[in-house]
């Protein structure tokens, strides 16, 4: 009597684990003013490492583009928007994907499967639409930021009505400075929250102008001289006017 061989196990393994969707990762970006030269420079990075790009404009039209040339022909048709509500770049190459979405409120760059050098080509883009370092305009949250302008605006506030409310006390006495300083005080800080918080919880700060930046100066580029020059003019003349008022009738 023969016992039965036992069947032969398979060679191959089956997984233990197995995926139906591809790795997926994404990076926030820090919101930022971005032209024509910075969204250019982003496809010709996704260009350079998925092989091509695709551009998504989200207008009504669904126009879409297939180079980095595609943002001055989108400018050049008459329906084509100078501000972008919404902007997609985007590129793959066989599993390994890379995405560069920007929105109203919000902007990401997003990887599937990605690789050394994909890792590397988001940390240019993520490079590339920081906002620049300032005092005013820093890298910082944009809540951060906008609590850290409110304190510099709110000091200003302060500062403003005690310059005036010097000159005020040699003319109406001590009491008057006093009722003065908190009328001007209370009714600055008011409008510079209302001012501030209108502009920053209400319209979004992110920008993305499909023009050249130095076709798109920005208010301070445009009226510094202006701002300087009346600083100083106004300083000078105030100074001027104190120790004039000061002098003995004749």
């Amino acid at each position: 009597m023969t016992t039965p061989e036992p069947a032969e196990k398979p060679t191959d393994e089956e997984p233990v684990l197995s995926h139906s969707l591809p790795y997926r990762s994404e990076v926030a970006l820090r919101l930022a003013r971005l032209y024509r030269e910075e969204i250019v420079e982003a496809a010709r990075i996704i260009r350079d490492e998925c092989g091509h790009v695709e551009i998504d404009f989200h207008d009504d039209r669904r126009t879409r583009g297939a180079s980095p040339e595609a943002f001055a022909a989108f400018a050049n048709t008459d329906v084509g928007p100078e501000r972008l509500e919404r902007l997609t770049i985007s590129g793959r190459r066989g599993t390994t994907a890379l995405s560069l979405d920007i929105t109203r409120v919000e902007a990401s760059v997003v990887l599937e499967e990605p690789t050394n050098s994909t890792r590397w080509a988001a940390e240019q883009l993520r490079r590339l639409c920081s906002p620049k370092r300032g005092f005013l305009r820093g890298s910082m949250p944009w809540k951060r930021r906008l609590i850290r302008r409110m304190s510099i605006f709110v000091l200003i506030a302060l500062a403003i009505p005690l310059v005036f409310g010097i000159v005020l006390i040699q003319l109406v006495g001590g009491f008057m400075f006093v009722v003065t300083y908190l009328l001007f005080t209370v009714v600055f800080c008011v409008m510079l929250i209302a001012w501030q918080g209108t502009r920053y919880l209400l319209v979004s700060p992110n920008v993305v102008i499909n023009a050249p930046r130095a076709e798109r100066p920005t208010w301070w580029e445009r009226h510094r001289k202006d701002v300087l020059l009346t600083l100083v003019s106004g300083t000078i003349g105030g100074v001027i006017g104190y120790f004039v008022n000061q002098l003995p009738p004749l």
